[in-house]
């Protein structure tokens, strides 16, 4: 059976695991510290958190803006469930906008209709990897922005390594997010990181989830990533060239297949850089019966999109929502560095061939 995803767990890993656990330090510290470095050097980010996982990175920048009940956080109707859980932690009030037709990425004219005196953050996500251009959102919308005084989040979950003209995802925002899941770009097991703009920003969210060394209480809560994570962080992402590469090598494999066939793959253009963090496919017949298909061959495949937010807040959905109508003809295709020769022609064969 080829699994939909396989962590990327090497020799390298275990070792630096294995050394953390010999020092007997397994808290947050030095090399949490050191972990942080590393994705501001790789990122050209300049302000990193790293922290126990996703849902908490977007707590600490909602707590950071100073997030309110009634407040309007505009998202994408593709936007994660975790998200959603978080907004609703603060009592917000999530404002959906649709995305572009055919697309994964949030459509800025509708970000710009649902904009109110209540709007405080728009959350724009790189979705499936896909890198959306915020520094032209940001050119075009700074008036408004501005006066509306509304923080720009970007949500990396899926984009590490994914750059557009020249510029890293997550770099643009006033904050972004990131995911170190077991099926992300780099692992760290769980876990996730803030990277702020500002050095203000930055020094507030530290103090949020720092609890050592305190001289008094004000609610803090303790969110740092463990030692023993950012190990296999710190090796995980001294080998994401690498795995980037043979991401990319699978994924120009997979694109030519399906450009045999008759379903789309969404092709980034240059000077868009895709990490490759997904293969989706969009489909123009049944997709349960294409997921039959290659269930026979024993190779699972997802719908990455199981409902949109329009779903989950319980909101009408129209006819013509993108969202809706390119989530339900997704699929998504193995794709990650250890598929094997034979494993990845043997996919492409299928790729080429969806009736």
């Amino acid at each position: 059976m080829i699994t939909f995803v396989k962590p990327t767990i090497s020799r390298k890993d275990l070792m630096q695991v294995l050394e953390c656990m010999l020092s007997e330090k397994f808290a947050s510290g030095e090399l949490c510290a050191r972990f942080e470095k590393k994705l501001c050097e790789y990122t050209g980010g300049k302000y990193f958190s790293a922290v126990s996982s996703v849902s908490a990175a977007v707590y600490l920048i909602l707590k950071c803006i100073k997030i309110s009940p009634g407040d309007e956080i505009i998202i994408s109707a593709l936007t994660d469930i975790r998200v959603l859980e978080i907004i609703n932690c603060f009592k917000a009030v999530p404002v959906v906008a649709d995305t572009l037709p055919q697309s994964f990425q949030i459509d800025p004219e509708k970000i710009k209709t649902v904009v109110t005196d209540k709007t405080k953050a728009v959350i724009i996500g790189h979705t499936l990897g896909y890198p959306a251009d915020i520094p032209q959102f940001l050119l075009e919308n700074n008036e408004l922005l501005k006066n509306h005084n509304i923080a720009v989040i970007e949500d990396c979950c899926h984009s590490l390594g994914s750059v557009l003209n020249g510029q890293h995802t997550g770099t643009a925002g006033d904050f972004a997010f990131f995911s170190f899941d077991s099926d992300s770009t780099i692992t760290t097991e769980t876990g996730g990181a803030v990277l702020c703009k500002n050095r203000s920003d930055h020094l507030q969210i530290k103090n949020f989830y720092t609890i050592d060394d305190i001289l008094s209480s004000s609610g803090r809560i303790h969110m740092k990533l463990s030692d023993i994570q950012a190990a296999m962080g710190l090796s995980e992402i001294s080998l994401i060239a690498k795995f980037l590469q043979r991401r990319r090598e699978i994924g120009d494999f997979y694109a030519q297949a399906a450009g045999r066939g008759k379903h789309i793959f969404l092709t980034p253009q240059p000077p868009a850089e895709y990490n490759y963090y997904r293969f989706p496919l969009i489909i123009n017949s049944s997709v349960k019966m294409v997921t039959e298909l290659f269930k026979k061959y024993k190779i699972e495949i997802i719908s990455p999109i199981k409902m949109t937010a329009y779903e989950y807040l319980h909101l009408p959905l129209s006819e013509d929502c993108n969202a809706r109508n390119t989530a339900i003809k997704t699929i998504c295709i193995p794709l990650y560095p250890t598929l094997k020769k034979n494993q990845i022609e043997q996919i492409g064969k299928l790729i080429a061939n969806i009736p």
